[in-house]
């Protein structure tokens, strides 16, 4: 019941839907055809360029130094006397040991280093380990550097009498020194990273001697490494680009999904439309029904009046079975119109209770039963009444009887001929009225739809019984309109009907 107001929100619904559907397909869309790429916004890298230049540069001057103090350390050795040897080679960084090579022999030393700690020993000529040809030692006056894969660096340097001197070098601690020099001068030039990079300086093992920038980018890999070579090792410099998120959108993801959601909404818009104007068809419908049914109602009623006042006048029994007849037809086309009328206010949901009257319950079953008395007799049907509790309530009497006459028209039409009907009622805080018959009962696969409106009980009865199969839908809108509810019980013989509705 309330079918035209709920169509109504039904159709609210599907247009509401379909706009959260195409939203929801939108956003989707959105996030289907969204990237997100991390582009570097470093304009230029000439500073770069200009970092790496600098630090070859102060390598380059460390190792001429270096160089520079090896010579002179060689020259005063090629001359020194034996007293003296080994002195000028202890003010030279790294230098391990000095081998002496001559008309008279050759001789090695080991020199101590001015240098704090423990440092690795490296293969010397003293012991052995080493052999150096005399191609080597005496191939040039031009001293020369001797580094080969599995042997220490070396210096040599010869004189023209046949004298020669080699350094036994060690690059580690010589590179120690460099690195601590290299670590004072780079951090006393001002050198400014862009914004979200990262410029790291690190050595031969990997670990890093100077960082500037963001730590956070060492989660990826490194943009750039630029390398120097010499002969205190490698000097890697790796670079890190500043990246920014750049988000983008796919136009044909972003215009495939947005033409989906407008399908959506146009299809929304359409079902909302259609609906729309089948519900002001069957608004129409119902209104046309309602005016029908009041148009019939008022001459319906003169009928019925005009009827039992010619059976009160009638003197003939043929006469009187007649006008009986008349009015039996016309209490049924009543309660028709009646049920019509309710439905189509039931339908606008102007359903509303009328005033609340007490009255005698046994009484008012018993006159709702006599409105049947000739049409159960014509069928042979017969109906127990049984009344008990409270002799008066207080109720919505024209709802009652509605709900009551409608019962006692299911038992005319559907119970069959000799059929027995029994109505019973309790009356206490609740008002239970129950309606049952031994007749063919309810099939069972309509049980579950008996009190949707126009069902009718089946193909077997259909097309021998008459109505509109809005009798039972009525009653129970009625019922639970009034508080209550109507319910059909489970039976092994028959139909039971159960009213029930809250006494005021």
């Amino acid at each position: 019941m309330g079918g035209v107001i709920q169509q109504k929100a039904a159709s609210r619904r599907v247009l509401i839907v379909a706009v959260v559907l195409a939203g929801i397909v939108i956003t989707v869309g959105f996030g289907l055809a969204r990237r997100v790429d991390l582009v570097s916004t470093d304009q230029g890298e000439q500073w770069l360029e200009d970092e790496h230049r600098y630090l070859i540069a102060q390598i380059d001057l460390l190792e001429i130094q270096w160089e520079q103090a090896l010579e002179e350390a060689a020259d005063f050795e090629l001359e020194a006397s034996k007293r003296e040897r080994g002195e000028a080679a202890r003010e030279v960084l790294g230098l391990r040991q000095v081998s002496y090579f001559g008309k008279r022999g050759e001789a090695h030393e080991l020199v101590e280093f001015p240098l704090q700690g423990p440092a690795p020993l490296e293969p010397s000529l003293l012991s052995g380990e080493l052999v150096l040809t005399n191609e080597e030692v005496f191939s040039s006056h031009n001293p020369i550097w001797i580094d080969d894969a599995g042997r220490p660096l070396m210096y040599r340097k010869a004189d023209a009498h046949g004298s020669a001197v080699v350094f036994i070098l060690n690059k580690k601690i010589a590179r120690g020194v460099v690195l601590g020099e290299l670590k004072s001068l780079m951090r006393t030039v001002p050198r400014v990273v862009p914004a979200g990079g990262l410029l790291e300086f690190s050595g031969d093992s990997g670990k890093v001697w100077l960082s500037r920038g963001d730590a956070d980018c060492k989660s990826r890999p490194a943009d750039e490494t630029l390398r120097h070579y010499s002969r205190f090792g490698e000097w890697p410099i790796r670079y890190w680009r500043p990246r920014k998120e750049v988000v983008s959108y796919e136009a044909s993801v972003l215009g495939g999904m947005s033409l989906v959601a407008l399908l959506i909404l146009v299809g929304g818009y359409w079902a909302d439309r259609e609906q729309a104007r089948a519900l002001k068809l069957a608004a129409q419908r119902v209104s046309f029904v309602n005016s029908v049914s009041h148009e019939f109602r008022t001459p319906l009623t003169n009928i019925l009046l005009t009827t039992e006042l010619a059976q009160e006048d009638s003197r003939e029994p043929k006469a009187e079975r007649r006008l009986a007849l008349i009015l039996d037809e016309g209490r049924r086309l009543s309660r028709m119109v009646d049920n019509v009328l309710s439905y189509a206010r039931a339908e606008r949901g102007k359903l509303q209770l009328g005033q609340v009257r007490e009255v005698k319950l046994a009484e008012f079953l018993e006159s709702c039963l006599q409105q049947f008395e000739i049409l159960f007799a014509r069928k042979g049907i017969t109906c127990e009444l049984d009344v008990s509790g409270d002799e008066r309530v207080e109720i919505e009497v024209d709802f009652l009887s509605q709900i009551v006459l409608n019962l006692l028209s299911n038992i005319e039409k559907y119970a069959g001929d000799g059929a027995v009907a029994k109505v019973e009622a309790v009356a206490g805080k609740t008002l239970r009225i129950t309606v049952s018959d031994n007749g063919v009962g309810i099939p069972a696969e309509l049980k579950f739809r008996i009190f949707d409106a126009f069902e009718r009980g089946g193909d077997s009865v259909t097309s021998t019984s008459s109505g509109t199969g809005l009798g039972l839908a009525i009653s129970r809108e009625l019922a639970r309109s009034m508080g209550g509810d109507l319910q059909l019980k489970n039976s092994t013989n028959g139909a039971v009907f159960l009213l029930e509705i809250p006494l005021f």
